[in-house]
């Protein structure tokens, strides 16, 4: 398929005339020579579950969820690109969930399957700490090469989770934070009893709950630390953990927010600018300070979902966007979260207990397409204020800038994108992500490269080519409620 550069594609022409009665000045991107940071980690895209899921007939599902049987699951894993599958969540504290070897097994074939890596989490509020280090001697002795490390309890942090563990109290009643240091030596005793059982694991943690200072969220930091700040201080030295581990839920909880709100907040440029950074600067620098990776595992837009928006377009925008955001900080992933069966999770059954995707998933595609390799910085002449992100990453034969067009509704507005700086360019392709009419409200239609992912297919987007390229400058246009890959071929 070939595009002219020149020439505005059918649907940036309508959304032009529709969202637009004035010339527009380009959004010039200019691409550096240099890379930045580390490359781009091959498991960056993960997966968080609940440590209930794995269980047999769990969530109205027949047999289990995670295993080498299920077909749709397997291939929808690869068509999104996720290398990474947290285990934990809420539930791995419950007392009633106590997963068997066989479950265990099936999780692992699946891992196999897939070719994922495992985070594992053992419990650890009302936790034997003789039965984790059983249970990790099994694990390790058995799946070593699908294993990432383990993890001990989830957000020990959440105020409703300490006030019931007789172990974890407040030193200073009715302040979180003085509840870290009982924390630490419950975590150090546990962590040491599977040390004892099998010396050479690794683990990740704290994976603390609050994301303060993001607007909403509660302070249960310590002496003016977040507990994941805490907990890298305490721990960086002990030569156990392979990396420090933080969750966000950037708007907090959906209750009493309507669907405009949800989407709204979503595509908001204020979330780039003020709530990435802030949980970034309080709970994630702080280890690549102490020489460490940072991880993500549990994320999402919101704690909860709301239909008509978290399972909607809008959150293909917001992945694909968050996924570059936090790469380009160095992180060593996202896992986003799926609880069965919410509305903001990735995965969910249709009508007829098929699995499918929700449109998040498009934006997890995406950056799989365009966000292997090392991140190059960029600079953006945006004159028209156009709701608009773009991102750069370099693998060793091409170049991909990631152009998303956040603005939508009335005030869409197409944005004609050149992208300058790159040289030896011998030729360049783009591939869409896009729904019909830029409806970010929409629940299906959308597409990634002309074709829609499956559950029973792999995904095989197409690339469409420019016909010509005039000094290494690249011209395209970027249509309101959608996001464009353009792939640089380099000498």
């Amino acid at each position: 398929m070939k595009m002219n550069c020149n020439r505005l594609t059918a649907i940036g022409v309508l959304w032009m005339i529709a969202a637009s009665t004035f010339a527009q000045s380009p959004v010039v991107i200019r691409v550096g020579s240099t890379a930045q940071g580390k490359k781009i980690p091959a498991d960056f895209v993960g997966e968080s579950f609940e440590t209930a899921s794995i269980l047999m007939n769990h969530g109205g599902v027949k047999g289990y969820l995670f295993d080498s049987s299920d077909t749709q699951l397997i291939t929808l894993f690869k068509n999104l690109g996720i290398k990474s599958l947290r285990i934990g969540g809420a539930s791995v504290d419950r007392e009633e969930i106590n997963p068997t070897r066989d479950d265990i097994d099936a999780l692992f074939r699946f891992a196999k399957e897939t070719d994922v890596n495992v985070i594992y989490s053992f419990r650890l509020l009302n936790g034997n700490p003789q039965e984790n280090a059983s249970t990790a001697k099994y694990i390790w002795s058995k799946y070593r090469p699908y294993l990432n490390s383990f993890a001990i309890g989830n957000e020990p942090d959440w105020h409703s989770f300490h006030m019931r563990d007789p172990e974890i109290f407040e030193a200073t009643p009715g302040v979180p934070g003085t509840a870290f240091p009982s924390y630490l030596a419950k975590w150090r005793r546990f962590a040491k009893a599977i040390l004892d059982s099998v010396p050479e694991v690794k683990f990740s943690g704290p994976n603390s709950g609050s994301n303060f200072p993001v607007t909403g969220s509660k302070n249960t930091g310590l002496n003016d630390k977040s507990w994941t700040e805490n907990f890298i201080d305490s721990e960086k030295n002990s030569g156990i953990i392979s990396f420090f581990t933080q969750h966000n839920y950037v708007g907090q909880s959906t209750n009493g927010k309507t669907v405009n709100q949800v989407i709204g907040m979503m595509l908001s440029a204020e979330w780039d600018t003020v709530e990435y950074p802030a949980v970034y600067y309080a709970s994630c620098a702080p280890a690549l300070a102490a020489g460490y990776p940072f991880r993500l595992t549990e994320s999402n837009s919101f704690s909860e979902g709301i239909d008509g928006a978290s399972n909607t377009f809008a959150t293909a925008l917001f992945a694909l966007d968050y996924l570059h955001w936090w790469s380009q900080r160095s992180a060593a992933g996202i896992n986003f979260h799926t609880t069965q069966w919410r509305f903001n999770g990735t995965i969910h059954p249709d009508a007829n207990d098929r699995l499918q995707i929700n449109p998040m998933g498009y934006g997890m595609t995406a950056f799989s397409v365009g966000g292997r390799g090392t991140v190059i910085p960029i600079s953006i002449s945006n004159p028209d204020s156009i709701d608009l992100t773009a991102y750069a990453v370099r693998d060793s034969a091409a170049l991909f800038v990631t152009v998303i067009n956040r603005s939508h509704g009335d005030s869409g507005r197409t944005a004609t994108v050149i992208i300058t700086g790159p040289t030896g360019v011998t030729n360049a392709f783009v591939m869409t992500m896009t729904v019909p009419n830029g409806d970010v409200y929409a629940k299906s239609g959308m597409t990634l490269g002309g074709e829609s992912i499956e559950n029973d297919k792999a995904w095989q987007g197409n690339w469409t080519s420019f016909d010509s390229i005039k000094a290494g400058t690249i011209k395209c246009s970027v249509a309101p409620a959608s996001a464009s890959i353009i792939k640089i071929l380099l000498r």
